[in-house]
């Protein structure tokens, strides 16, 4: 009876031990990744927050730098395994260059009829009837961010539209937060922005919308998502899994502009990343968003690598399909 008893609780303690282990089975391995972010909204925070990248086991750290010209240079030393950035001369001139990078994705991409980032005018020159279009900007101060990025861009193709040319009004470059001031006290008399500086400006009274990006360059590849040799070539699978999560993300937040409910919920998430003093703004504003299907459009980054290179700001000529790999992209929806 003691043997029988004996037995009895050891097979007992088995079949313990082994229903333990297997529902510990489930709980999948998570690989670390670095993506270098600059401090905006963007899906990576989504996809931490919602558990998108962890359900396909990758712990992914969100490593914050201070501008977007230090965002391939951590790429290329390893420091981050992916980057979430502008399509600007400092790429193409890393093509350029031969650094081993990828282009795995879209990021952003000027939606048409969401403005997420537009040209502002002073409030009193729009209701002083001064300033009606862009052409009325000939002799004016424009604020840009730096020459050579997106800004600098929007700023000459909106004044060529116009008939205009760089050199009819004063180009200044100021980071987004001063532009806001700079037009309150007059210091510019217009500028190009991105959300939520576009909100905020028009919301305290200090501007108007006088070009909505979006409407003059509709689909315009504002950025895209780089991998680097480790993601890209050395543990491709893991790469395959991060942009898995990231597409999800990214896929979520698209759900806004049909479900005012999501926007609200993504407005709260992000608050908790990008806390503001306004948590409701963030429900206002029009947040950039990408592509549908977050397919790369090379044709658009052609074009503007094309511009770079005419305004002297990029030396050569790179080959930009030759870092565009959209087996990734083809792996995500694979599955």
């Amino acid at each position: 009876m003691v043997g029988n008893r004996m037995g009895s609780g050891l097979r007992r303690g088995v079949l313990g031990l082994i229903l333990g282990i297997g529902l510990a089975v489930p709980a999948m391995a998570q690989d670390q990744v670095k993506v270098g972010l600059l401090r905006i909204g963007n899906p990576i925070v989504i996809g931490i927050e919602k558990g998108f990248f962890k359900e396909h086991g990758v712990d992914v750290e969100a490593v914050y730098v201070r501008s977007g010209a230090e965002q391939i240079p951590a790429l290329s030393t390893g420091t981050v395994d992916a980057v979430l950035t502008s399509a600007t001369a400092a790429l193409f001139n890393a093509m350029v260059a031969g650094i081993d990078m990828t282009i795995a994705g879209d990021y952003i991409s000027l939606l048409p009829d969401n403005p997420s980032n537009a040209l502002i005018v002073r409030s009193d020159l729009a209701d002083s009837g001064e300033v009606k279009s862009a052409a009325d900007l000939k002799g004016r101060t424009v604020g840009i961010t730096a020459m050579g990025v997106y800004t600098h861009q929007a700023a000459v193709r909106i004044l060529e539209d116009a008939g205009l040319s760089v050199d009819d009004v004063r180009l200044v470059t100021m980071p987004y937060p001063d532009m806001v001031a700079a037009l309150s006290n007059g210091a510019i008399d217009a500028a190009n922005m991105t959300e939520p500086f576009v909100t905020i400006a028009m919301e305290n009274g200090t501007g108007k919308m006088l070009v909505d990006h979006s409407q003059v360059m509709p689909n315009l590849e504002l950025g895209v998502t780089l991998l680097g040799k480790r993601l890209a070539k050395e543990d491709k699978d893991l790469g395959i899994r991060f942009m898995k999560g990231l597409v999800q993300s990214m896929r979520y937040m698209r759900g806004m502009l049909t479900d005012p409910a999501r926007k609200d919920e993504i407005a709260t998430l992000m608050q908790r990343d990008l806390p503001s003093k306004d948590p409701e703004m963030y429900k206002r504003m029009a947040w950039p968003l990408t592509a549908e299907g977050q397919k790369v459009n090379v044709a658009s980054l052609v074009d503007q690598m094309e511009f770079y290179t005419r305004m002297g700001l990029v030396k050569g000529t790179p080959d930009v399909q030759a870092f565009v790999d959209p087996s990734f992209l083809e792996a995500v929806d694979a599955n």
